[in-house]
């Protein structure tokens, strides 16, 4: 036995070597796949929550829309309580699935779908401020929990009451009913002081939400010790996902992010998954014992394998099927290490608006976009070249390119592919619904991943904000942008609940008769530390946030506000004009956020010029024409901006009813008019004044262009005479008050 042992000893020590090789590269292929996997469930996380609060906000705008067509019809009665209201409340929450439907007037008396009287002072005085209403839950007499949705009810544009649909706390959290995880996972709606606002039917994690319990008397969640921050982190506002341990090291991924509702939070719980790290460890040791006889062999093909897979997990998007960020990471930092960067770009193409697709057409249709981008992407690759999809619609592509303008050729290749992709909707087809932008990164030598990425992210930002140069490249001047945009995208939130954006006022001016005649808003950022900061320097900021859309009719309402000033003074105001993004009008409740700002402030809406672009009309020609008639049917006055840029200013000036049209400089001949650009102008000017179309001239570059347009038959120049945005104090005091 002790020769047996001699003669094996070499084996042993090999043995208990391999075995320690074994153990120590069990415990980091355990670490480095519980790191990928961690990071793959807070992506899945964060796509899970964003779909629930989307969801959340489809099912409150859409019932809001239920009662606003209840209310309108309701306001044709004379007597707010006859007979066919009340029988219209009635079948309205027996069809709608409400608890019951209340009918307001404008002393609080109420009459409800049940047959019960009563007062609602509270609900009708909250319409009379806010306009649209919707409640925390709160505990009935009964004991019931229940929350309300309430919207004005109008006759002849005047206040006489409020329709208000009553939900069972229960019967609306059937909005988080959903299946994540095999049900393992769920989510909850909350305000942010914790007090619960919608619960799911079975409440899998001991978190101890209730209706009427705020964090604060919550001792179940604070016991949770990963979870303390959530609170505070709530009541700033703020978005996170944060790794927790329940039960018996149970390990769960909670996603918080605030909702478009009152001050509502989207909480959303899944679990770590049968291959969670612990799960891992416990399937590997098992392993790793199962083929002990054998382990000397198999130790190699182990390990490769661990790479190989590992790869798998953090190396595939599951939507397009391209590399993910850290399939492309690893490629960048091959190249890096063969010393071969030099023979590369990183570029990344992004499609403008995307967050905006997604709402308007739906994120079926959003998805398959993405996939037609990432298969045109892959079939324009060469040999030893790649391409990811980043995030969202944000795609990288390292090249094997070394010099700008083959870069480009190649990206604007791609785009030019890229533009055949439509979007189609029934028997509609949008031509010109998405356009894409590009940023190009020439590499360093010394440029890790880590810095490249988000310095290309920010060039592409500025690309897809730009009107004309779509493909940029990062350079100095653009770092110093991108340095002012990181800064200020950190204060836009709290800018807008300061109300530092301020309205400025591009002034229109009649050359003729030498008298203003309106004026176009602006927004100015009232920065407390960088000043004055001008619209063309945080519009991406705004994209990139993602309020950009909701950012007209926060123009709007300060544009309002403006004008009841005025009126509430003595004083006529001129009309203002509000510029509207192009894909705003493809919301569907675009109309309705526009009556209820001016409705809110009770002004005419003849006081108010929307602008809309020319392009943005023909993205669906005869919807849009519809949704314009609307807007001028019920008093708005309509503009059409970039006037004759690509496309039939005839057929614009047959289809659509507008008083006013933009017509660039850029249009204008920049030297000495030829006799072809003498008719052509003549011509467009005379069809509008014959069609009662005013013609207002902007972007002029000089006295000639001026003088070329009086004698054409425009008089009206906007931003010439007066180029620089003035404050609203300013205006006033020029059209109100000074001699011109």
């Amino acid at each position: 036995m002790k020769i047996l042992k001699k003669k094996n000893r070499f084996f042993i020590y090999a043995m208990i070597v391999v075995i320690a090789l074994v153990a120590v590269a069990t415990k980091f292929s355990i670490y480095y796949m519980g790191m990928a996997l961690q990071k793959n469930n807070e992506i899945l996380l964060n796509e899970i929550s964003q779909e629930g609060a989307n969801l959340v906000s489809e099912k409150i705008s859409a019932d809001i829309e239920k009662l606003r067509e209840a209310a309108s019809i309701i306001g044709k009665e004379e007597e707010l309580f006859s007979q066919k209201n009340i029988e219209d409340i009635e079948m309205l929450a027996q069809d709608e699935g409400y608890s019951r439907v209340l009918l307001i007037d404008m002393d609080g008396n109420m009459r409800n779908s049940d047959g019960e009287q009563g007062k609602q002072v509270t609900i009708i005085a909250r319409v009379k401020r806010n306009n649209i209403v919707i409640s925390d839950v709160t505990t009935t007499d009964a004991g019931e929990n229940i929350l309300t949705i309430s919207v004005p009810v109008t006759q002849k544009q005047k206040l006489i009451g409020a329709l208000t649909g009553v939900y069972q706390a229960e019967d609306f959290s059937q909005i988080m009913a959903t299946t994540l995880f095999a049900e393992e996972g769920t989510h909850y709606i909350l305000k942010n002081t914790g007090e619960a606002v919608a619960l799911p039917e079975n409440e899998i994690y001991p978190f101890g939400f209730h209706y009427e319990n705020s964090f604060e008397g919550n001792s179940a969640f604070y016991s949770i010790s990963e979870l303390s921050k959530v609170p505070q982190e709530m009541k700033q506002g703020k978005t996170g996902i944060i790794r927790f341990i329940t039960g018996e090291d149970n390990v769960n991924y909670m996603s918080y992010r605030p909702l478009e509702w009152n001050d509502w939070y989207l909480i959303s719980v899944i679990p770590a998954g049968k291959y969670s790290i612990e799960n891992v460890a416990d399937i590997v040791i098992k392993f790793a014992l199962l083929i002990d006889v054998i382990i000397i062999i198999l130790a190699a093909v182990i390990i490769a394998n661990h790479k190989r897979d590992k790869k798998v997990v953090g190396g595939t998007d599951t939507i397009t099927s391209l590399e993910n960020k850290q399939g492309v990471q690893k490629f960048y930092e091959n190249i890096n290490k063969n010393k071969n960067k030099g023979s590369y770009v990183f570029a990344m193409i992004g499609i403008d608006d995307f967050d905006t697709l997604n709402h308007t057409f739906g994120y079926e249709k959003g998805s398959q976009i993405l996939k037609e981008v990432a298969d045109i992407i892959s079939a324009s690759l060469e040999k030893e070249e790649v391409a990811a999809r980043l995030k969202e619609d944000y795609f990288g592509l390292l090249l094997k390119e070394k010099n700008k303008s083959e870069a480009t050729r190649r990206i604007q290749e791609i785009i030019t592919n890229l533009s055949q992709i439509k979007i189609k909707e029934g028997e509609a087809i949008y031509n010109d619904a998405i356009s894409y932008s590009a940023a190009i990164n020439l590499l360093g030598e010394k440029e890790s991943f880590e810095t490249m990425l988000p310095n290309t992210i920010a060039v592409l930002e500025f690309a897809k904000q730009s009107h004309t140069e779509k493909v940029l490249f990062y350079d100095k001047e653009l770092r110093q942008q991108i340095t002012l945009h990181n800064d200020l995208l950190s204060d836009m939130l709290t800018a807008i609940q300061n109300k530092e954006f301020i309205p400025y006022f591009e002034v229109q001016f009649d050359t003729e008769q030498k008298e203003f005649i309106g004026a176009e808003a602006v927004a100015i950022w009232k920065h407390p530390q960088k000043g004055s900061v001008m619209p063309e320097n945080f519009v991406s900021v705004l994209k990139t946030a993602g309020i950009l859309l909701d950012f007209d009719m926060i123009l709007l309402e300060e544009v309002c506000i403006k004008q009841k000033d005025c009126i509430d003074r003595g004083l006529v105001p001129l009309p203002i004009t509000v510029s509207i993004s192009r894909l705003n009008i493809h919301r569907t409740d675009f109309v309705n956020r526009l009556k209820t700002i001016i409705e809110r402030y009770h002004i005419s809406p003849s006081l108010i010029i929307l602008e809309i672009a020319e392009q943005a009309i023909y993205d669906d020609i005869d919807r849009n024409t519809k949704i314009i008639t609307e807007c001028k049917e019920y008093g708005f006055m309509i503009s059409i901006a970039d006037f004759s840029r690509g496309y039939s200013f005839l057929d614009i000036m047959r289809r659509v009813s507008v008083d006013s049209i933009k017509l660039s400089g850029e249009f204008l001949p920049q030297g000495d008019p030829t006799e072809k650009d003498r008719i052509i102008i003549k011509n467009i000017i005379d069809i509008a004044k014959e069609l009662g179309i005013q013609i207002i001239a902007e972007h002029i570059q000089s006295e000639k262009q001026v003088k070329f347009l009086k004698t054409m038959g425009c008089s009206v120049i906007q931003g010439y005479s007066y180029p620089e945005p003035v404050s609203s104090e300013e205006f006033e005091e020029m059209i109100f008050y000074e001699e011109i």
